[in-house]
């Protein structure tokens, strides 16, 4: 199917009509087949002829989120000049139902496993870090959100049952005040920071420590209608600029129980098997998928300045004949390939381990932790290496090179990638060289978890 242009209202109508005509078509091949089934329209000429309401009925997210590659890397520039998201991007996502695929069934998504989430992630990532980095943010934060508060609060957020095009963001460091009372909680926030994908949210999350009637405490989190806080901006950064990491303050409000949850007891109620990873196993595997992608685009921008590459002065070779680039470049390939490896073998061993109906071990979870640390140290080796053999090509501005520089560096400076959680695995790890193990008491869960131990 290749149609370049649609001239009037009229053609853009019986297009939109044949699209549904093909789209019910395609669904009966599948049912009969039980294979994926591909269309030759991309994302990007559904726009350009103003179609918003795409044909793309199969599984085939990662192919997805390659079509809409181009359209990232366009905006890449317009969502560091803002801050956040480029509109055109958001509405994209929107439209094709890109935000919702790793959301529950129960809540309108589409329930996708964990490795494609890994590799949808990394390949949005790979077209823009920022992007890769805020859409990461707001698929788990809306994961989490949907399938631990009450039913009223999932359908009033997430609308229930079919598509469900609802984005969220969360900053969960609970410097909040949280007081239990009839019926919910009296909530405020002087400012709360780091809530990725902030900039295009429609419900934002913060929490804080409450003290209950019986004397105990617990991180009580919930979410707020995007109407209902105040931003505070304060997002110039060095890189990852775009990701719309905003601050807020959540003026004093009651929030409903239905649309709150208590932070140690969380539990998945509803959804895939993959959300029994736990909150800070999924977020490490997006922000190892982040590092993955900006290595791998780190590779390809040098391929491409290597190939313009010409011979210099004194007849020193075009980089590109060089064989110290040479033997360089099949290092980073081969470190890039292999964390990306590893990474794609601790998440099928996780859904392996959750799917059976048990919970990770502490070597699973530790691994994870592993793999992401190392993962952002790879991204930005990676990338450095890329911008040192491409000579020029990553100094002007705006130039990709030097934009993936920028964003791998900031990339290890989350607490989630301290050089701490390689300390805290270490321990863990060894036991898988000792014939006998021995107990080992793990210091920390993860950044994310919130259980005590």
């Amino acid at each position: 199917m290749e149609i370049k242009e649609c001239v009037d209202d009229a053609q853009r109508k019986y297009f939109l009509l044949a699209n549904q005509i093909l789209t019910a078509w395609f669904r009966s091949c599948m049912i009969l087949s039980n294979s994926r089934l591909y269309i030759d329209l991309t994302v990007e000429e559904s726009f350009a002829m103003g179609v918003t309401e795409t044909v793309f009925t199969t599984k085939d997210y990662l192919g997805l989120a390659r079509s809409l590659g181009g359209l990232i890397e366009s905006h890449a520039a317009e969502g560091d000049k803002i801050g956040t998201m480029a509109p055109a991007v958001v509405d994209a996502f929107r439209a094709v139902n890109l935000w919702d695929i790793f959301l529950p069934k129960e809540a309108g998504g589409q329930g996708a496993d964990l490795l494609t989430f890994l590799e949808v992630v990394e390949e949005i990532s790979r077209a823009d870090a920022s992007t890769g980095w805020a859409y990461f943010a707001n698929m788990l934060s809306a994961t989490f959100f949907a399938s631990g508060m009450g039913e009223s609060g999932v359908k009033d957020v997430f609308g229930g049952t079919g598509p469900s095009r609802t984005v969220t963001a969360a900053s969960l460091n609970q410097p909040g005040n949280v007081r239990q009372v009839e019926g919910g909680y009296m909530v405020s926030v002087d400012a709360t920071h780091f809530a990725s994908g902030a900039g295009h949210a429609d419900w934002l999350a913060a929490g804080g420590i409450c003290e209950f009637a019986d004397g105990s405490k617990d991180a009580v989190q919930y979410l707020v209608r995007r109407d209902k806080v105040e931003f505070l901006g304060n997002w110039e950064v060095f890189g990852l600029s775009g990701t719309g990491s905003y601050s807020f303050k959540v003026p004093e409000q009651f929030i409903p129980e239905a649309y709150t949850w208590k932070a140690a007891a969380w539990q998945p109620l509803r959804g895939q098997r993959d959300l029994h990873t736990g909150l800070n196993y999924m977020a490490v595997t997006g922000h190892t998928a982040v590092s993955l992608g900006t290595a791998k685009r780190a590779l390809q921008e040098l391929v491409k300045a290597i190939d313009a590459s010409k011979p210099r002065p004194g007849g020193v070779p075009a980089h590109r004949d060089s064989e110290v680039f040479q033997y360089q470049f099949a290092e980073m390939d081969a470190k890039y390939r292999s964390v990306r490896a590893y990474a794609v073998e601790c998440v099928r061993d996780a859904m392996s381990t959750v799917y059976a109906g048990k919970e990770l071990t502490e070597e699973q979870r530790q691994r994870g932790n592993q793999v992401n640390t190392f993962g952002v140290h790879m991204a930005e080796e990676v990338a450095r290496f890329a911008f040192v053999w491409s000579g020029s090509a990553g100094l002007r501005g705006g130039a990709p090179l030097g934009r993936n520089l920028r964003d791998a560096l900031v990339e290890n400076v989350h607490a989630i990638v301290d050089p701490y959680t390689l300390t805290l695995a270490g321990p863990v790890l060894m036991n898988a060289y000792r014939a006998v193990p021995i107990d080992v008491v793990p210091k920390s869960a993860g950044v994310f978890d919130h259980k005590k131990k």
